[in-house]
């Protein structure tokens, strides 16, 4: 790893992401004694960038269709970014560091035009007109511009400009994903290992309550209903992991605050419990497309989960949300 790449990490606050260490602390000290690294061939996109990082505070990404924001703001689980319009839900670490390196490294390529029909063909026209281009900008915390490009693709090529001016470059690497502000959030936060799941109990919006155990008899993941309902005619014990395996396997659309999802009593609830003697309650508040899910944890080790989870709910699309309220005669019925 360059020293560049090392600068990054510490002004960026990744080392604090990656859970930080006095390791760590000694090789960012060692920067300061190290030469400085070579400065680039070609003509950066966003001069001097790497030094205004430290200063950067909000991060803006403006499309026809929406706007969305990147704040620098520590949670209570270490991480250091989150997406103010998503109840400031962290951020994926893999697409800050892949947006810092790209913003550095960000250099003019080919000139590819000046006019504005260029722009359109492009991709780099005005969002606030209704372009397709992206405006990407950095500010500290009182708003100073820290650093500003409208950022287009076609056919698999980035191109970007700067927003006062009129030429366009290619740029040779490509930016993480820039237009939804979903495609950023970490939505792997509440997931569980399916090997360490013993138990699952799911109270369904109809029927009766049931519970899953694995089933010793059975191969890898395969698992059983708890008496009385052990009788259960079933077209298979395939139709049992998805409930079991729910928490383990969920893939998460959507964020909102949990205030803004969980109120009255949840329609249905689906607690799976860890070996650990962790147990993770599920409350699903609408059972449909979407599905919205707040989670909590007891027992050892609930303090670091809740940490990850606590304040949000979670939107499942209705071929994933089912899983966690899915009743006994749906079952049999699979």
């Amino acid at each position: 790893m360059s020293a560049q790449d090392l600068t990054r990490r510490r002004l960026f606050g990744l080392g604090a992401l990656a859970g930080g260490s006095a390791v760590l602390a000694s090789v960012v000290e060692g920067l300061h004694r190290m030469p400085p690294p070579p400065a680039p061939t070609a003509e950066p996109m966003l001069p001097g960038l790497i030094d205004r990082l430290e200063r950067v505070e909000l991060i803006m990404a403006t499309t026809a269709e929406e706007t969305w924001h990147i704040a620098r703001n520590a949670t209570p689980d270490g991480a250091q970014w989150v997406v103010t319009e998503k109840a400031l839900h962290p951020v994926r670490a893999d697409r800050m560091r892949a947006l810092v390196d790209w913003l550095t490294g960000a250099a003019k390529g080919e000139a590819m035009g000046t006019d504005p029909e260029s722009h359109v063909q492009l991709g780099v026209d005005d969002p606030y007109q209704g372009g397709s281009g992206v405006l990407l900008e950095l500010t500290d915390g009182q708003g100073a511009d820290l650093g500003r490009l409208v950022v287009g693709s076609r056919a698999g090529q980035t191109f970007v400009r700067l927003p006062d001016g009129a030429a366009v470059w290619a740029v040779e690497a490509t930016p993480p994903p820039l237009r939804r502000a979903a495609d950023w959030l970490d939505l792997t936060r509440g997931r569980v290992p399916a090997e360490a799941i013993i138990k699952v109990e799911v109270s369904p919006p109809r029927g009766a309550a049931y519970t899953l155990r694995p089933d010793p008899a059975g191969l890898g993941q395969d698992f059983a209903l708890d008496p009385p309902h052990d009788r259960l005619t079933l077209p298979g014990v395939f139709v049992l992991g998805p409930p079991a395996l729910a928490l383990s396997v969920w893939r998460p659309v959507d964020v909102r605050a949990a205030r803004e999802v969980a109120t009255g009593a949840p329609v249905a609830t689906h607690t799976t419990e860890l070996a650990s003697g962790l147990r993770v309650t599920a409350r699903v508040w609408q059972a449909g497309d979407p599905f919205w899910l707040t989670l909590e944890a007891s027992g050892p080790g609930a303090d670091t989960y809740n940490a990850r989870v606590s304040g949000f709910a979670y939107a499942l699309n209705r071929f994933d949300g089912v899983d966690f309220a899915t009743s006994l005669d749906e079952l049999a019925a699979r």
